[in-house]
C-alpha cells in the first residue's frame, strides 16, 4: 500500500477498490475529475481521518483536488481498480 503524504493530508491506497482512506490536520473539500477534466464527485472531508465512497465510480485513474478552508490546494492521483 502505498502512502501519498503531504505537509498536512494523507492519500491511501493510491489504488483503490472502494474507499479512500484520506487524514488530514484540516477540514478539506475533495473534488475527484476525470482525466477529461470532467468533475465526478465532491465530498468534504473532516479533519483527523475520513473515507471517500468510491463504488459507484469506474475502473479508471482520476485526479483529485484537495482544497484545505485556508486556501491550499493539493491534487493527487488515484486509480480505481
Amino acid at each position: 500500500m502505498k502512502i501519498v503524504h503531504s505537509k498536512y493530508l494523507e492519500v491511501y491506497p493510491t489504488s483503490v477498490k472502494n474507499e479512500l482512506n484520506v487524514s488530514s490536520n484540516e477540514d478539506l473539500s475533495a473534488e475527484i475529475f476525470d482525466l477529461l477534466g470532467r468533475s465526478i464527485k465532491q465530498v468534504n472531508i473532516i479533519s483527523g481521518g475520513d473515507t471517500i465512497d468510491l463504488s459507484d465510480l469506474s475502473t479508471q485513474p482520476y485526479i483529485l483536488r484537495f482544497t484545505s478552508e485556508s486556501g491550499n490546494t493539493i491534487t493527487k492521483k488515484i486509480v480505481k481498480k
